[in-house]
């Protein structure tokens, strides 16, 4: 379906990284590890990381990430078809040495 991304109708909603929770406070949501070390939380607050979307409940999935009032959402470009090919084969394919080089040199640098 390239014609999609082509002409700019694919998004990718951001979902946060963490989730802070403090008693008798609102649940806050970071989706950077800079946004929390910004935070300057005490230590009363317990954060935790979120692995995937399938940890949140559904009304954190929408306060975070579906509500159209409140979520961030970016365009899928294919500037270099070629590239974003390469790497959807990393990660999707059968080799599983080029998928770790991946993980290990892209998400962990970050």
């Amino acid at each position: 379906m390239p014609d999609i991304i082509e002409h700019g109708y694919l998004y990718i909603p951001q979902p946060p990284l963490f989730q802070a929770k403090k008693k008798n406070q609102k649940n806050r949501f970071f989706y950077t590890t800079n946004e929390l070390k910004e935070a300057n939380l005490d230590k009363s607050w317990e954060v935790s990381r979120y692995k995937g979307l399938g940890e949140m409940d559904a009304d954190e999935l929408w306060e975070t990430t579906m509500d159209p009032k409140r979520r961030t959402l970016y365009r899928v470009k294919a500037d270099d078809a070629e590239l974003a090919d390469a790497i959807v084969e990393k990660c999707m394919g059968q080799e599983v040495n080029p998928r770790k080089e991946l993980i290990l040199n892209k998400v962990f640098a970050a």
